[in-house]
C-alpha cells in the first residue's frame, strides 16, 4: 500500500492507502498488545488459584480442634 501511495498520480487513491496502511500497521501493533494481555491474566490466574489453595490450606488448619490443655502446657513447659 505504501508504493500505491507513492505512485499513484490521484491523490484520493494516494490518501486512500496511507490511511489504509495506517489502519493495519495499528491493528497489527493492537494484536501484540492482547497477547500480552492474554498473558498477563493467565499469570494473575495462576497466582490467584495458588493464593486460594493457600487460604484454603490455613482455614483447615484452624477449624481443627484446639490440642488438649495437657499438650498446651507441655509446649510452653518446653519453650522455658
Amino acid at each position: 500500500l505504501g508504493g500505491l501511495a507513492a505512485r499513484a498520480l490521484d491523490g484520493r487513491a494516494r490518501r486512500v492507502s496511507r490511511v489504509a496502511a495506517r489502519r493495519i500497521g495499528e491493528r497489527a501493533g493492537g494484536a501484540a498488545e492482547t497477547k500480552a494481555l492474554t498473558k498477563q491474566v493467565e499469570e494473575l490466574q495462576q497466582t490467584n488459584q495458588k493464593l486460594q489453595d493457600r487460604l484454603t490450606a490455613i482455614e483447615a488448619r484452624l477449624d481443627r480442634p484446639a490440642p488438649s490443655s495437657s499438650s498446651t502446657s507441655s509446649r510452653s513447659a518446653r519453650k522455658k
